[in-house]
């Protein structure tokens, strides 16, 4: 009988520690992607702001003037450099996947990875057929049975 409560011990303990990496793991993906997601909304201020600059030198036909612009030129500065930290940013996402993978694997090097799989789609299935019911008996009229 101990042996039983050694087995359940066991693999509750194992299913615990499989349940606080995974959540380590997509804690900390969670908030690089809302680091991603804030540089993201940067950028696209940065764009809106260089737009309405291209925009006010055009009606003024300073057309030529819009490379050299300081305002024009600073912003798309920012930009580049937001672009940068973002690919900086989603690499550090990818890294830290690869390193929970890399630590699964050591772990228990003949276990596949049971990162949760979508249900898949290779067996259909039937839909479910209604069952009809008989139509309710309609009430005759004294004309109708006549």
């Amino acid at each position: 009988m101990g042996s039983l409560w050694d087995d359940i011990r066991k693999s509750l303990k194992e299913g615990l520690e499989t349940v606080a990496d995974y959540t380590e793991q997509y804690t900390k993906i969670g908030r690089l992607k809302v680091d991603e997601a804030a540089i993201k909304h940067s950028i696209n201020r940065l764009f809106a702001e260089l737009g309405g600059r291209v925009y006010e030198l055009l009606a003024q036909d300073a057309r030529s003037q819009v490379a050299s612009d300081e305002k024009v030129s600073s912003l798309v500065g920012r930009i580049r450099d937001l672009e940068e930290k973002l690919r900086r940013k989603q690499a550090e996402i990818e890294k830290v996947k690869e390193e929970k993978e890399e630590q699964r694997k050591k772990a228990s090097p003949q276990a596949p990875s049971p990162e949760p799989q979508a249900k898949s789609k290779a067996e259909p299935t039937k839909p479910a057929t209604k069952k009809r019911r008989p139509a309710a008996p309609t009430k005759k009229t004294e004309a109708g049975e006549k």
